[in-house]
């Protein structure tokens, strides 16, 4: 399995050889700690290639890589940073699949004024299977997931929602936010 990850910033493909990028992975089993890549995973100018069933070792049965990226903006000087997941698992029964998965931009780009550079909202897609959408929320800053601000959106059940920078509450410290796809299973879910 060969994982390339494909980089947007401020609207514009980036070249995974560009300069001031850099994209490293982490792997962790079922709900275990982040762990270094392992024999038969190995990394390169960005791309991740497996070239062993990692699954069928798994106790779990249950795989994620996690790719972290940083981006030296040439423009700003800033040092943008993002991580993105992608979970495999063993099925016995692919009927009975159920999985939940969120796709979309993850970063608003500011300038030193703090001022937004490019887009300022940013539209994520569900993506899910035997399951249903039941709530688009985000983590507040009592550390509880509760539900996304319909201000900008008609319904937070829906497979999109469009997330604003200026949508205040869903910040914590005024940089970050984390938002949950829950589903109709508990078990069931994605956070981006």
């Amino acid at each position: 399995m060969i994982i390339t990850p494909v980089i947007t910033f401020n609207g514009a493909s980036l070249s995974l050889s560009a300069s001031g990028l850099t994209i490293s992975y982490t792997r962790r089993d079922g709900s275990g700690a982040a762990v270094a890549l392992t024999t038969g995973e190995t990394a390169n100018n960005g791309v991740l290639e497996v070239s062993a069933n990692k699954l069928a070792d798994s106790q779990s049965k249950i795989i994620t890589y996690i790719c972290d990226i940083a981006y030296a903006d040439p423009s700003t000087g800033v040092t943008v940073r993002t991580q993105n997941t992608l979970t495999y698992s063993l099925i016995t029964s692919g009927s009975d699949i159920k999985y939940a998965y969120i796709t979309g931009e993850s970063t608003f780009l500011y300038d030193s004024t703090r001022d937004i550079v490019g887009s300022d909202f940013i539209v994520l897609t569900a993506d899910v299977s035997n399951v249903s959408i039941s709530q688009w929320q985000y983590l507040n800053s009592s550390g509880q997931y509760v539900a996304f601000p319909t201000g900008n959106n008609q319904s937070i059940s829906e497979t999109t929602l469009t997330v604003t920078a200026t949508e205040n509450s869903i910040w914590l410290n005024n940089r970050t936010a984390t938002i949950k796809l829950a589903t109709s299973d508990p078990d069931v879910y994605d956070i981006h």
